[in-house]
C-alpha cells in the first residue's frame, strides 16, 4: 500500500503560537511527490480535503489503496477522515506514536524542503523589489 505523509506547518514561530496561517504538506516517498497548500485554518475543511484527494489521484493513485500517515493532532485526523470519504479506493488512516518525531520523517523532510523553497522565492522577490 502507498503511504501518503501529511503534516501541518507554519512559516513563522509567531504564526505557530497564534495558530494563524497554517500550511499543509502531503508527500509521497515512493514517487517523491510533494504538495503544499496554504489552508487558512486546520481541521476538516471541505476544499482542502477535495484538493488532497485530487492530488492523490493526479499522482497516479486514484485507483490505488493508500495509507494517510500523520501525527496524532485531532485537526489533521479530522482532515484525513474527510479525504478518505472523498476517495473511491480504500484509504487507511494511520497515526505515528506520540513523541516519535522521526516516525513521519518523510513529511518533516518535505516541510524543510518547502520552507527552503519559500525562503528562496521570498529573497528573490525582495531583491527584485529592492527591499
Amino acid at each position: 500500500m502507498v503511504i501518503i505523509h501529511v503534516d501541518y506547518f507554519y512559516l513563522t514561530k509567531e504564526n505557530e503560537k497564534r495558530g494563524q496561517n497554517p500550511n499543509l504538506v502531503i508527500a509521497d516517498a515512493k514517487k517523491k511527490n510533494i504538495h503544499v497548500t496554504a489552508t487558512g485554518k486546520t481541521g476538516d475543511i471541505t476544499w482542502v480535503a477535495k484538493k488532497i484527494a485530487e492530488d492523490i489521484a493526479n499522482w497516479g493513485y486514484g485507483s490505488t489503496p493508500v495509507i494517510l500517515l500523520s501525527d496524532n493532532e485531532p485537526a489533521i485526523i479530522g482532515l484525513k477522515r474527510a479525504v478518505a470519504a472523498r476517495r473511491d479506493k480504500e484509504t487507511q488512516l494511520m497515526e505515528t506514536i506520540e513523541g516519535d518525531s522521526q516516525a513521519n520523517g518523510v513529511a518533516e523532510r518535505a516541510v524543510r524542503t518547502m520552507e527552503g523553497q519559500i525562503r528562496t522565492m521570498k529573497a528573490a522577490l525582495e531583491a527584485k523589489v529592492g527591499k
